[in-house]
């Protein structure tokens, strides 16, 4: 399995690679190409997200936690006292950073449902859906911030299987074929859970 540094450094390359591209041949503006391009960089360590204590998982969930958090905030601004809004941002934000993380880790497995690409395209509508409902982009970028998404998540799952093969020895390591599935097949749930939540965000 490649390690931290190694992923968020071969997919900034990549992320980097695609909008020098899509800049050259002007089909992202210059206005979105750092949002498109953080995309493809989140993507390449999204997979590690099933990784308890891992520092992917740490700053996913730590991200997550603060945008839910200033999204309640501004909802209810006009609406409760500022004691009751700091109270409502406080608790939002421990809610996601500890009590959904260890929810969701206690149904995850490394090396699962989230290291197949069902994930990546579950990723890439997710990233197309935010981007478009909820950052209020046009349509055309939030499905380049998906196509960045996918992208940054498909290098992280081929660099794993590339380290999965032991060059020097010339052998295969036994979590060869682990990194790059089409789905879970060993937790079917997880796989019908995912393939539904993909449907229906697709779907709108």
């Amino acid at each position: 399995m490649a390690n931290f540094p190694t992923h968020i450094g071969v997919g900034t390359v990549v992320a980097g690679a695609l909008a020098t591209v899509a800049l050259a041949t002007d089909v992202v503006a210059p206005k979105d190409v750092v949002a498109v391009t953080l995309a493809g960089v989140l993507g390449s360590v999204l997979p590690d997200i099933d990784l308890k204590d891992s520092r992917p998982s740490r700053a996913m969930f730590s991200g997550l936690a603060i945008f839910f958090s200033f999204a309640v905030l501004f909802s209810v601004e006009s609406r409760y006292s500022i004691a009751e809004m700091l109270i409502l941002w406080l608790g939002t934000l421990l809610l996601v950073r500890y009590a959904v993380g260890s929810l969701f880790h206690r149904f995850s497995y490394h090396r699962g449902i989230w290291h197949s690409l069902l994930a990546a395209a579950f990723s890439g509508f997710l990233t197309a859906a935010v981007f478009y409902w909820w950052l209020g982009r046009d349509a055309s970028v939030a499905w380049f911030a998906a196509i960045f998404m996918v992208m940054g998540f498909l290098t992280h799952l081929i660099l794993d299987e590339l380290y999965s093969v032991d060059v020097m020895d010339t052998r295969i390591k036994a979590s060869f074929g682990t990194a790059l599935k089409f789905i879970d097949a060993n937790h079917p749930v997880h796989t019908g859970v995912m393939a539904t939540a993909a449907v229906a965000i697709a779907a709108k």
